[in-house]
């Protein structure tokens, strides 16, 4: 067996030969790559124009993508007249994709790289942008903000909540700290001052997987009555309840004559084991009223506005002690960034809050 493979190996080996010997096999030979016609080009991904971003200081993708016709030699790039990185071999040598993430401040920013080829031709890519923060401008116009951070104090007016219980403030929230419930606990405001015809509120939840009810109140605006089924007529109240093993977020709200449903059913259920911030808003108006979780419209119905008599306290993670016939009582969720406004929030305002998380 071992002879006869031998026999094999010479006889191939001499065909080969044969066929070079015959010029049965093409010669590799060296292919002209042509005339450079044109410079490199310069394909900035991002950024796009303007970065708009959460935080005063953050970070920055850059992205961007450099090709030449015959032969690249090299890149450079500028930040600020910085240099970020200068590139002379390339894997692709008529191609470069680069990236970078810098943190940046806010106010004007210039990007500039510069690419050259092997005949010495250069493109100058320059990106004049800007680094702006409008969801801080849209926080600052609410009329109502509990940021969380150390405190239980209202931003707008500097007045401190008054607190039922033992709540406390952790670490951790969307934008610093956040407020974490416990049993029989929750803050009140005045709300004399929030009474408007058209209302928005908007907030982060990280909803509790432990608490030993399925239930509990979030944000309540209801009157002093004795009357469970009249005091519905008045005011709003928003709160969670068990919906198919989950936690089912509804709106109810009051006319002066009648109340109203604006439960989204499965739409509208988050899953507290995920242990994530969610991003809800409500916003009501004389003709209708929305609820949205995580920039997503749950449910829309039209309303003819609320009625805010005897409305003239604000309850904060508890329905307690007006909506509470129904055991909605204190949630030991955590929550960041309680918004207030006196206007309906758009949606593309909603989704800007939303970058917070």
């Amino acid at each position: 067996m071992k002879t006869y493979s031998k026999i094999v190996i010479v006889v191939l080996s001499l065909f080969v030969l044969n066929a070079c010997e015959q010029s049965y096999i093409d010669e590799i030979s060296k292919v002209d790559p042509g005339t450079d016609e044109s410079g490199p080009v310069v394909t900035v991904t991002s950024p796009a124009g303007d970065v708009n971003a959460p935080s005063d200081v953050s970070e920055v993708s850059i992205q961007f993508e450099v090709a030449d016709d015959i032969e690249l030699k090299s890149v450079s790039v500028q930040l600020n007249g910085t240099l970020l990185g200068s590139y002379d071999q390339f894997k692709d040598y008529r191609r470069f994709i680069g990236a970078y993430a810098e943190e940046l401040g806010l106010g004007d920013h210039v990007l500039e790289i510069v690419a050259t080829d092997m005949a010495g031709k250069s493109t100058t890519q320059t990106i004049n942008f800007k680094k702006i923060n409008t969801i801080r401008d849209l926080m600052n116009e609410a009329v109502f903000h509990m940021a969380f951070n150390g405190n239980y104090v209202d931003e707008v007016s500097s007045v401190a909540a008054t607190v039922v219980g033992t709540p406390s403030l952790g670490t951790g929230g969307v934008d610093g700290g956040c407020y974490v419930g416990a049993p029989d606990s929750y803050l009140t405001f005045d709300g004399t001052g929030l009474q408007f015809p058209e209302f928005s509120a908007s907030f982060f939840l990280n909803v509790t997987a432990t608490q030993a009810t399925d239930r509990a109140g979030v944000l309540v605006m209801s009157p002093e009555n004795p009357n469970f089924d009249n005091s519905r007529k008045f005011g709003f109240r928003f709160f969670r309840e068990n919906g198919g093993g989950l936690q089912q977020f509804k709106l109810n709200a009051g006319n002066g004559t009648s109340d109203k449903w604006f439960d989204g059913g499965a739409a509208a259920r988050v899953n507290p084991a995920t242990t994530e911030w969610v991003h809800f808003v409500f916003t009501i108006s004389a003709t209708g009223a929305k609820v949205y979780i995580d920039g997503v419209l749950v449910k829309e119905d039209t309303f003819s506005g609320v009625d805010w008599t005897g409305c003239d306290m604000l309850s904060i993670m508890s329905g307690a002690p007006r909506f509470a016939n129904w055991n909605h009582l204190s949630d030991e969720s955590k929550m960041d960034e309680l918004l207030i406004y006196d206007r309906v929030l758009t949606l593309a305002e909603i989704d800007l809050l939303g970058l917070l998380n």
